[in-house]
């Protein structure tokens, strides 16, 4: 009999006790969905009461697993710490060397042919297969458990881009640090509403159904988030033919929409794997644009659509959870909550995000500027790589350039980082957008969006006193063309000695 379709007699056993998983404040949902670093001591206890040591994680999930293996490992050196072969269950205490407590760590999770997962759908186990991501933040005085999740993977894959990882490259783990992995965090709960972020969502198997949560007994987020999370996975199943494998569906395909930090059914410029996104939207084209109402307008389509589907789907888990019988008040309250944010003009001068699905990226561009250095044009100085503190919505952002580019045998990597490389067989050149005075935009036509970047070193290397550049040619957030070669100007717009041109349109 499926899980969601379990007669009225559910009702009496509701008072059967079913350990609802507690969770840290910190990093709960894929060991990674808090938005700060721990700040405050946590209950670390598992499911069977025992204390953790200072030298041991607790992980739990959001559907059993069986025969599955787990690798802990040091994410700085890459050896793993904690293994075991052929788990099975809910949770697992993982321990890691208590001399390296503060860092982080990466769970892996890899399947064999005789992996399975409870599929809370239909209430059986179902074949789980795939290799799936974790990045926790333990310390020695702080919360230790993790909430391993679909988001789990799309912050890991969030972090590595906002690292420099780029499609098709061989991962380099090692260069993830702190700040990579909050903003990524941040990225994710946004445009995710927060799923399975809530320390108290439960986990779920053939002996615990979503009904033993009351919308009374319960912080009442803890009932409405838990439904907002698994409802992401009814979405996916009643929108993709009744998938059997939407859980591992569902975490790669969110994953690859969101390694771009949206859900916008787009991903990393460059990107060659394939995904089936939950989203069409549009681009943010017009840099005379960049606010928050403007953006939020124009990705309002797209966002209402989303949260009308999402919507949809935790009211009918609701319904085949027989909630409007058995929890009336609670039914109510997911039928009233809202599943998207709302554009806010208050928050215009730093923030142009808002909640929920869409794409939420600052047009490359400007307005209201002046001239700046050696350029004749309108320019911003100081453009840097998108890990950074400035919220100032007037400053350029990169973030639609981010990607790896192809074509007639030149290569061009512009990371989030900053860091941008151009290569053409032998030839070989890199540049940093560090926020220096040669790191500049150059506004060649406003109303049709062209743009020159340049991105040059901070001294000029040779006795004509010229600098090396990377150049990039812009229109409408697409780079036209990338050339290397030394100027002696700060912001140049042809270089002066070109040495590697390549074309991209």
């Amino acid at each position: 009999m499926p899980f969601f379709k379990r007669r009225q007699y559910q009702y009496t056993n509701l008072c059967k006790s079913i350990g609802i998983v507690i969770l840290s404040t910190y990093l709960a949902s894929c060991g990674g969905s808090s938005n700060t670093p721990p700040t405050t001591q946590a209950n670390n206890e598992n499911s069977s009461s025992e204390v953790l040591q200072p030298n041991e994680v607790l992980i739990k999930l959001p559907l059993e697993m069986h025969n599955v293996n787990l690798k802990l490992y040091d994410n700085t050196s890459n050896q793993v710490v904690t293994e075991v072969a052929s788990f099975s269950g809910i949770s697992s205490v993982l321990k890691f060397p208590i001399e390296r407590a503060n860092r982080i760590y990466r769970l892996e999770i890899t399947t064999n042919q005789n992996s399975q997962i409870y599929d809370f759908i239909n209430d059986k186990y179902v074949t789980l297969d795939g290799t799936y991501h974790a990045l926790l933040w333990p310390t020695s005085t702080e919360s230790r458990i993790f909430y391993i999740s679909p988001v789990s993977e799309a912050v890991y894959q969030r972090t590595l881009v906002r690292a420099g990882q780029l499609p098709d490259e061989n991962i380099e783990t090692s260069k993830i640090n702190d700040t990579h992995f909050i903003m990524a965090m941040q990225d994710v709960n946004t445009a995710l509403l927060n799923a399975f972020k809530n320390e108290k969502t439960p986990t779920l198997t053939n002996a615990n159904a979503l009904t033993n949560l009351t919308y009374t007994a319960l912080p009442q987020n803890v009932y409405l988030d838990s439904y907002l999370s698994f409802g992401y996975f009814v979405y996916w199943y009643n929108t993709h033919n009744q998938s059997s494998n939407y859980y591992s569906e569902f975490t790669q395909n969110i994953a690859l929409d969101l390694a771009d930090g949206y859900l916008d059914g787009k991903s990393v410029n460059g990107n060659k794997t394939a995904f089936t996104p939950m989203i069409t939207t549009v681009q943010n084209a017009d840099a005379r644009l960049n606010t928050a109402p403007d953006i939020g307008a124009n990705q309002k389509a797209a966002r209402d659509l989303f949260a009308s589907h999402l919507k949809s789907a935790v009211l009918d888990l609701a319904v085949r959870q027989l909630q409007p019988s058995l929890n009336g008040a609670g039914y109510k309250a997911l039928a009233e909550r809202t599943y998207s944010g709302t554009p806010d003009a208050a928050y215009n001068s730093f923030n142009i995000r808002t909640s929920g699905a869409g794409d939420y990226r600052r047009a490359v561009g400007f307005n209201n500027s002046t001239v700046c250095g050696d350029s004749i044009y309108l320019c911003k100085q100081g453009i840097s790589g998108i890990n950074n503190d400035n919220n100032d919505i007037n400053f350029p952002s990169i973030e639609y350039l981010i990607g790896l580019y192809e074509k007639n045998g030149c290569v061009l990597k512009v990371r989030a980082t900053g860091d941008i490389e151009l290569t053409q067989g032998s030839q070989s050149y890199k540049s940093s957008l560090n926020g220096g005075s040669t790191d500049n935009l150059l506004q060649i036509n406003a109303s049709t969006q062209e743009y020159i970047l340049n991105s040059g070193s901070a001294e000029p290397s040779n006795n004509s006193q010229q600098y090396p550049f990377i150049q990039l040619k812009i229109k409408a957030n697409k780079i036209l063309s990338a050339s290397a070669g030394l100027d002696q100007h700060t912001s140049p717009t042809q270089l002066e000695t070109p040495q590697l041109n390549c074309t991209f349109d």
